[in-house]
């Protein structure tokens, strides 16, 4: 009775309904629903949702295969990671949109019916893709990117300067030599001002 139709099942695969007695639902779900047939699956609105998500998913996983390659863990640094997805955002909102452009004007809603009008999931998908852009660049706006990027840039100079000054030591340069050298070093370096990282 309490037991699940299939107790093999993958939880993910699982109806979320609960039944009169509190217990959840046994069946599985139907595909790019939460629930199965029984508990609602088979309603026009619901199907159509199911049939959204699915085109959406699928959208997302063109997208992410058109910027595969990109190598996440390469950036420990927070800035550089912020960096990172504020661009892979903006490359899979520029490849959805690269997809719903293709989709000619009269297809851009698959389905209208009492319920109202079904956007294709390529169009949803689309939508979420420029808004997490939007909150992305807000982040990155918020939490002063540019001048933290400035910072890392002056510290990297002051690094290389370091460096430079020692391997003139070390090549047994005069004073005046060094100095002259610092300062054509410094006049090619250019560094963006600001606050440090």
């Amino acid at each position: 009775m309490g037991m699940p139709r299939w107790p093999q099942m993958d939880e993910s695969k699982r109806c979320r309904a609960h039944k009169p007695d509190g217990s959840q639902c046994g069946r599985a779900r139907s595909v790019g629903s939460t629930v199965c047939a029984s508990h609602g699956a088979s309603a026009p609105q619901v199907k159509a949702a199911a049939a959204r998500r699915i085109q959406e998913q699928k959208a997302t996983e063109i997208a992410r295969r058109g910027v595969a390659g990109l190598d996440l863990s390469a950036y420990s640094d927070p800035v550089a990671a912020l960096e990172h997805a504020v661009g892979l955002t903006h490359a899979m909102a520029l490849r959805l949109a690269g997809l719903v452009e293709a989709i000619p004007d009269g297809q851009l809603v698959w389905r209208s019916d009492k319920s109202g009008e079904h956007v294709r999931g390529e169009v949803v998908a689309a939508m979420k893709a420029l808004d997490s852009l939007r909150a992305a660049s807000v982040d990155a706006l918020r939490l002063g990117l540019e001048s933290r990027r400035a910072g890392v840039l002056e510290s990297t100079a002051d690094m290389l300067l370091r460096a430079f000054d020692a391997g003139l030591t070390a090549s047994g340069a005069g004073v005046e030599g060094r100095a002259k050298a610092r300062e054509v070093f410094r006049q090619n370096l250019k560094v963006v001002p600001g606050e440090p990282a």
